[in-house]
């Protein structure tokens, strides 16, 4: 059994009789769950050295147990990139995929929304995604995708995690009090404030 386009098939399964064309009858299975809008062929062949006589039939069986997923996850991943982090994620298949969720955590347990990512629905290609926290939090961010059918179904695969670091280069900024800058080695009265990153780390005042 193939899956494919000429030239380019994949063989999803196999049944060699061993031995079994000594019998008058065979009969022959071949077990496999079929995706939607996917194509599917049969490959019969035979070797013999002798006549093969007889009549040939094929009978398909659908089987419910089959579980279908409803995407193939190539990779879900997160870098940091100065103050933002950039999240990436590939399916090589999508059956009725709705929409994909993306949330965020500080601790891998209590999670809040970041993002609602549309699906392509049906695909046999592979599809890239991308989006980006433009807050993360300080220090660990956990990421969490949640894919949704369109029938309201969900899957939820393994968070991963990225660990922020900041820019260690000081920022000084000095002003006195009538909003002029001031250098605080000398005798003036004013304020110095040391930032790093998008915070103010701490205030010192100056006086004569």
């Amino acid at each position: 059994m193939f899956t494919g386009f000429c030239g380019t098939m994949t063989e999803l399964t196999c049944n060699d009789d061993d031995g079994a064309c000594l019998l008058s009858t065979l009969n022959s299975t071949v077990n496999f769950c079929a995706n939607p809008g996917v194509e599917y062929y049969l490959s019969v062949g035979y070797w013999t050295d002798g006549t093969i006589t007889g009549n040939f039939r094929i009978s398909i069986i659908e089987n419910t147990s089959c579980s279908v997923l409803p995407i193939e996850l190539v990779y879900f991943d997160a870098k940091q990139e100065d103050e933002i982090v950039n999240l990436n994620w590939v399916t090589a298949s999508e059956i009725n995929n709705d929409f994909f969720t993306i949330e965020k955590s500080k601790d891998g347990i209590n999670y809040e929304f970041l993002e609602n990512v549309s699906g392509a629905g049906d695909s046999n290609v592979p599809v890239h995604y991308f989006t980006v926290d433009e807050n993360p939090f300080e220090d660990i961010n956990y990421y969490r995708l949640t894919q949704t059918d369109f029938n309201g179904s969900k899957e939820t695969f393994s968070p991963i995690v990225v660990r922020i670091t900041q820019n260690e280069n000081e920022l000084p900024i000095y002003f006195d009090l009538y909003g002029n800058r001031v250098n605080p080695n000398n005798c003036a009265t004013g304020i110095y404030i040391k930032q790093i990153g998008k915070s103010i780390e701490k205030v010192l005042i100056y006086s004569n």
